[in-house]
């Protein structure tokens, strides 16, 4: 055998490998929720409709396992991983609606050659993540999700989602990898799975109303508003916030881990977008950083044009204003990563929730087009 083919037979084995476990981590795309009372929801079941031709479990599962093909998974960059958990947000869980939900929007279809769907995770909507979870607690779900409690998978949606996006980027270091959520506490477990650079902090692109920058909540760390909290003592940080609702006092900004730039959504307007990215990046540059990660917190727009979402602000920034920011950020630093969360599609009514997708839809076209 020539070195070629063995290189080929070891590639090969090794997405075998790795496509067993996604199968086993992951559900088709828009049915990681599973009720074991209902069944999926009547939107997931239209959603694999259309994208499968049937209703039928054991057809979608045949269908969504054809896809997973390496070689389509090249054509494109991006690859699209749903997060669909939102226990680690506050009363208001409908989040982990919006994977399913943006996906069903007709307009989603147009994103087919930006980005591969490789569906969601596996979300227990009791669960958060397996530190919170005892020994017996993750046998006895091992047991019942893989018929084995000796099997030691993560069972919890963010320990899962760690797991799956570490080993994406591993077999696929040359694409990133988009988390569709889900409420904020997804992007620590994302965050966490990079395999970065040491010698450079990673920079994190920020974009929320609210700058989630307690240490715990309820003495919890893995939460909507703790999740930069979560990763500061593990992952060198230089953390950029655009778009906040106000700026967090400069004394309680010494005490953080990680050197922080915040900039208002007012300074956004006074400044102008192209200022404000100057701003950005000059931060960005001044503590050494080569690679950054976005996180897009959809509270960060305007009501008018995100009408769902866990909390949502009055007078935010357009998404055009968003989305310029993003690329004129991109353009300066490589993109490792992103995530788009805290879309709520059943908060309100359905024409809200379709103008809700509608706009998150255009971030991920935005993203999707980073190269």
């Amino acid at each position: 055998m020539t070195t070629d083919n063995r290189t080929s037979a070891t590639i090969e084995s090794k997405w075998l490998q790795l496509s067993t476990l996604l199968q086993l981590l992951l559900r088709p795309p828009g049915g990681g929720i599973f009720s074991a009372s209902t069944g999926l929801s009547p939107h997931a079941t239209n959603l694999h409709f259309k994208l499968y031709g049937s209703d039928e479990p054991a057809e979608i599962n045949l269908a969504w396992h054809s896809t997973f093909d390496s070689h389509s998974i090249d054509t494109v960059s991006w690859i699209l991983l749903g997060v669909p958990s939102s226990v680690g947000a506050a009363s208001l869980r409908n989040a982990a609606s919006a994977p399913t939900l943006v996906r069903e929007h007709g307009k989603f279809a147009s994103l087919k050659t930006l980005i591969f769907d490789v569906g969601d995770i596996l979300s227990i909507p009791h669960l958060l993540h397996d530190e919170l979870l005892n020994e017996t607690s993750l046998a006895s779900i091992r047991q019942d999700l893989f018929g084995s409690s000796k099997i030691h998978f993560p069972v919890s949606p963010l320990s899962i989602a760690e797991v799956v996006y570490r080993d994406l980027t591993n077999f696929f270091p040359k694409h990133r990898i988009l988390a569709l959520g889900g409420d904020h506490s997804i992007t620590s477990a994302c965050i966490k799975a990079l395999p970065l650079n040491d010698s450079c902090p990673l920079g994190i692109v920020h974009f929320d109303a609210y700058p989630d920058l307690a240490s715990t909540r309820f003495g919890l760390r893995h939460t909507y508003s703790t999740w930069l909290s979560d990763i500061s003592d593990t992952v060198p940080l230089a953390i950029a916030q655009c778009g906040l609702t106000r700026s967090t006092q400069a004394e309680a900004l010494k005490d953080w881990p990680a050197p922080i730039f915040q900039i208002t959504r007012d300074d956004i307007r006074t400044l102008g977008v192209v200022n404000t990215a100057k701003r950005l990046t000059a931060f960005l540059e001044s503590q050494n950083v080569k690679q950054v990660y976005i996180s897009l917190d959809v509270s960060v727009t305007d009501e008018s044009e995100v009408p769902c979402t866990i909390l949502t602000p009055q007078k935010g920034l357009l998404n055009k204003e968003v989305i310029q920011l993003i690329e004129l950020v991109s353009e300066d630093f490589k993109v490792v990563g992103a995530d788009i969360v805290e879309a709520a599609p059943f908060v309100r009514g359905h024409e809200d929730s379709e103008l809700t997708c509608q706009t998150v839809i255009k971030y991920i076209d935005t993203l999707a087009r980073i190269t």
